[in-house]
């Protein structure tokens, strides 16, 4: 859903105004219009009559510029800001229906022609709150009313630039977009999607991998109706995704990173859903050198959670060759504990005489229980159970 820049009641009632026109009195029917304009543009059902669909947007339009116009000219500064604030986000309206229709030109064009006025508002919250007054009541408009309506004009200006061929402009304004705390998950998914459009028709490098990485993450990360959005306007899946990093890969295996490229490329995929995807990815991994004991424990967990007996016997086997001579971390990490305690002990003799030659079982990393083959000596294992009692 597009965001409504607006709007908080405020807690102070100001008082109405009588007689003569004032700016107050027009800053109230400008936002009265803007909200007709709004309802207008949610019912507008895009057809081939265009000149209608945007002839009836205008009619608002015009009412809304000439309102703000008197308040620009003759409102307190705090009106006039209030005023240069609508005057933006009506005449967004217009730009964005134009991009509904197709016309890039022209929704571009729109578009620009209120960057000065949406840089002021979204670059410092210090513009805000702004306040004003509509049927004796007052209203605030704080940042975060206005930050994802500034997050989205910048993602829309962004791509429009980009189809225009304007490739420069367009990432300086999905650079601005990117670092936008409101920016919406679909609209991070439009960004990256651009940037690696563009980079696609590049020669391959690090940064093209880089972005293909982040759209599979994006994708991971949207809810289950824009996943079938995706698929039913054929936009970039992350199927598209994962056959780019096959590809890069396989031109340059160096940028395998020991297979750590193809495991966290299969992490992405497994939250898109993806799971065949991200099994041949996790393999992939492990032929490439995957070694890592955190890494290797993942891949068993996702081939136990989607019933691939192969997938967990080749990590598991990889696992147990990697680390066969291995020491369990928490025995092999406890030698100074042991060795203060054993320092303090009053009756070592005995204890060690009552407990020696007993097997130990500790636990894993992980949380697994184990049998060591180690004999120690009783009072060693007396204290490493207590140990791992409290761990």
């Amino acid at each position: 859903m597009r965001p409504l820049f607006l709007l908080l009641p405020a807690f102070l009632l100001w008082s109405s105004f009588a007689g003569a026109q004032t700016p107050a009195d027009d800053l109230a029917k400008a936002v009265g219009q803007y909200h007709a304009m709004r309802r207008y543009q949610d019912t507008v059902t895009i057809n081939n009559d265009h000149d209608r669909i945007i002839g009836g947007l205008q009619s608002y339009l015009s009412d809304i510029e000439q309102l703000l116009n008197r308040v620009l000219q003759q409102g307190s500064d705090d009106e006039k800001n209030v005023a240069r604030y609508f005057r933006a986000v009506s005449e967004y309206e217009l730009g964005y229906l134009y991009g509904r229709i197709g016309n890039r030109k022209q929704s571009y064009n729109e578009l620009v022609k209120i960057k000065a006025d949406y840089e002021y508002f979204g670059a410092d919250s210090s513009h805000f709150p702004l306040h004003y007054t509509m049927d004796e009541t007052t209203y605030e408009i704080r940042y975060h009313n206005f930050g994802p309506g500034y997050a989205e004009y910048l993602t829309g200006l962004g791509e429009i630039a980009a189809y225009s061929g304007k490739l420069e402009e367009a990432n300086d304004y999905f650079a601005q977009a990117l670092t936008s705390s409101f920016l919406t998950r679909w609209n991070r998914y439009v960004v990256i999607n651009q940037m690696w459009k563009q980079k696609t028709t590049q020669e391959q490098d690090t940064v093209l991998l880089g972005l293909t990485l982040r759209g599979l993450q994006t994708i991971g990360q949207l809810d289950s109706a824009s996943r079938v959005t995706i698929r039913k306007y054929g936009y970039t899946s992350a199927d598209n995704y994962a056959n780019v990093v096959s590809d890069i890969l396989d031109q340059h295996p160096e940028w395998s990173n020991s297979g750590k490229t193809q495991w966290i490329a299969a992490g992405y995929l497994d939250s898109c859903g993806e799971r065949d995807r991200a099994a041949s990815f996790y393999s992939e991994a492990m032929y490439n050198g995957l070694a890592g004991k955190l890494e290797l424990r993942s891949i068993i967990n996702f081939a136990q959670r989607i019933h691939n007996s192969a997938l967990e016997t080749q990590a598991q086997k990889k696992l147990d060759a990697d680390y066969a001579d291995e020491t369990d971390p928490v025995i092999r990490n406890l030698g100074s504990v042991l060795n203060q305690v054993l320092a303090s002990a009053h009756d070592l003799n005995d204890r060690l005489h009552s407990f020696r030659k007993r097997k130990i079982h500790a636990k894993r990393w992980a949380g697994e229980a184990w049998a060591s083959s180690l004999e120690l000596p009783g009072a060693l294992e007396t204290i490493l159970t207590e140990f791992l009692k409290n761990k």
